[in-house]
């Protein structure tokens, strides 16, 4: 009997985990393609005006190089910035479920029973798999 809501309780668990992580993802996807597209159109009017600076001064071949390695520059330290940030925010997130998690096990377990030992344990393994 207790094993039933045990099953039912990880359930909802792992559907409102689900629905938080649909709903920050998506707001990360939209403001990401807005900036994107923001930041492309700023860049664009930046390497015209570089590249027209430069033509008088170096000729036309040259100045393309070098705003194509500036460029290419640019892109790779933002991937680095961008893989760091995403290890950080991966450990801390991680951090935080695992505490919260253990705060509810330590309110749940006040009233021990083997039925809940094993409920909890349960659970673990449901969130552990994510």
């Amino acid at each position: 009997m207790r094993f039933g809501f045990i099953a039912r309780e990880a359930a909802r668990v792992a559907q409102e985990e689900a629905k938080e992580v649909t709903r920050v993802a998506a707001l990360k996807v939209v403001f990401g393609v807005i900036a994107a597209v923001f930041l492309l159109a700023t860049m664009v009017f930046v390497l015209v005006g570089l590249y027209i600076l430069l033509k008088s001064e170096i000729g036309a071949v040259l100045a393309a190089f070098c705003l194509a390695g500036g460029c290419l520059l640019i892109a790779v330290l933002s991937l680095l910035i961008s893989l760091r940030v995403q290890k950080r925010t991966n450990l801390a997130a991680q951090k935080q479920r695992v505490e919260a998690i253990a705060s509810q096990a330590a309110n749940e377990l006040q009233t021990i029973s083997p039925y809940l030992v094993l409920g909890a344990f349960v659970l673990g393994l449901i969130k552990g798999k994510k």
